[in-house]
């Protein structure tokens, strides 16, 4: 990734509950990425536990060129990107969002 033209952040849809492990996965391969979550405490009978909880179920941000978005389909548990008719997300917006 490294070295290519400007990179853009975009937004990806993942399969149900896979958005770390599609994050983990796009991090093996040197492609930034976000997970937008707050923290929520749950409580199991008498124990409780703060736990990241997405903010938009089965998106993640990911930071690449508009010609390396295949790349970005091809990591498995991507179901497919946004499409926008301005360009990509601002990084302002992002690291507004997101936890990670």
């Amino acid at each position: 990734m490294e070295g290519m033209e400007q990179s853009d952040w975009y937004v990806v849809y993942t399969e149900s509950r896979a958005e770390r492990n599609v994050m983990r996965q796009l991090k093996a391969k040197g492609i930034e990425s976000r997970f937008p979550s707050r923290r929520h405490v749950c409580q199991w009978g008498d124990s409780t536990r703060e736990v990241d909880v997405p903010l938009v179920c089965g998106s993640l941000f990911v930071k690449v060129p508009a010609p390396c978005l295949s790349e970005v389909l091809s990591v498995k548990g991507v179901v497919g990107y946004v499409e926008q008719k301005e360009g990509a997300f601002l990084s302002d917006e992002v690291y507004r969002y997101s936890s990670y």
